[in-house]
C-alpha cells in the first residue's frame, strides 16, 4: 500500500530526521495493523508544549498539555465516508507535544 505520511515540526527538536522516521515507521505499522484497506494520508505535527495546550483549550475546552490531539478530516457513518473522498483519504491529522512524547 502506498500511504503518505507527512511529517512536521513547529519546533525544534534534536534529530529531526529520527523523530520523523520513527512517527512514520509506528504510522505505517498501525495502518498495517489496523488493515487499512486503501491508500491513506496521515498529517502529524511536532509541537511545543505550549502550542498543544493552546490547541487543547482552544478545540477541546481543556487548559492542559497533553501528549497527542488527533482531528477526524472526514465525517464517517457506520464506516462510510459521508462526503466524496480524494485520491488518498486523510484519516487524521494530529499535533504531538515532543515534551511529553519524549517522557513516554
Amino acid at each position: 500500500m502506498n500511504h503518505q505520511i507527512n511529517i512536521g515540526f513547529e519546533t525544534a527538536v534534536e534529530d529531526e530526521a529520527e523523530v520523523a522516521a520513527l512517527i512514520r515507521t509506528c504510522a505505517l505499522r498501525v495502518l498495517e495493523s489496523e488493515g487499512v484497506p486503501f491508500c491513506a494520508e496521515i498529517d502529524v505535527t511536532v509541537v511545543n508544549a505550549d502550542t498543544v495546550r493552546e490547541m487543547n483549550a482552544a478545540y477541546r475546552d481543556k487548559d492542559a498539555v497533553t501528549d497527542v490531539l488527533s482531528f477526524p478530516m472526514y465525517e464517517f457513518v457506520n464506516g462510510a465516508p459521508q462526503e466524496r473522498l480524494e485520491r488518498f483519504p486523510l484519516m487524521q491529522a494530529s499535533a504531538r507535544s515532543l515534551p511529553m512524547w519524549q517522557r513516554e
